[in-house]
């Protein structure tokens, strides 16, 4: 198997309505074991991420909780639509059973290449999400085989982060 990085903590610039985000270690792991590591043999998975918008404004996201992929998903190895049903059952039951602090961040999936990239499809994909999600920032998570890619839009605007921190690897 190969060795694959965790990047726990990515930190972007002033212009970014984001400062920080973090992962829980466990909800990377999970995320690994979904990586399309036999490339086209495998179907992509997605999920939701979830969470804390931590600081004074909500500048640090804190990422706890992800929804694995659900029967209602369409999947194949190079495209996939999620579904409602489960993965916003999932989000209401840690909303509520958190008190309103665990909430919606934003969409995770699967890429069967090596270095995880948004495709043309998954940009227009994430505005339509994010027409839903006016004045919020939203986070989009690609996990390539070997190196993934993280993402933030608000309205129009993506931000890409500006280094991250490896806490190590499994």
């Amino acid at each position: 198997m190969c060795q694959t990085m965790i990047n726990n903590t990515w930190f972007f610039k002033n212009e970014c309505p984001i400062r920080m985000v973090s992962f829980e270690v466990h909800v990377l792991e999970i995320i690994d074991r979904f990586r399309q590591r036999k490339y086209y043999s495998q179907l992509e998975s997605c999920g939701i991420l979830m969470g804390e918008k931590r600081g004074l404004h909500g500048e640090d996201i804190h990422v706890m909780h992800l929804s694995t992929p659900k029967i209602t998903d369409f999947r194949t190895p190079v495209y996939y639509k999620r579904g409602v049903h489960g993965h916003q059952e999932h989000l209401n039951q840690l909303h509520d059973s958190s008190q309103g602090r665990i909430q919606y961040l934003g969409e995770w999936h699967t890429h069967p290449q090596k270095n995880a990239k948004p495709s043309s499809t998954d940009y227009r994909e994430w505005s339509k999400t994010c027409k839903y999600f006016k004045e919020q920032p939203v986070l989009f998570f690609i996990a390539g085989v070997h190196e993934d890619w993280l993402g933030i839009q608000k309205n129009e605007v993506l931000h890409l982060p500006t280094y991250f921190v490896n806490r190590g690897s499994y």
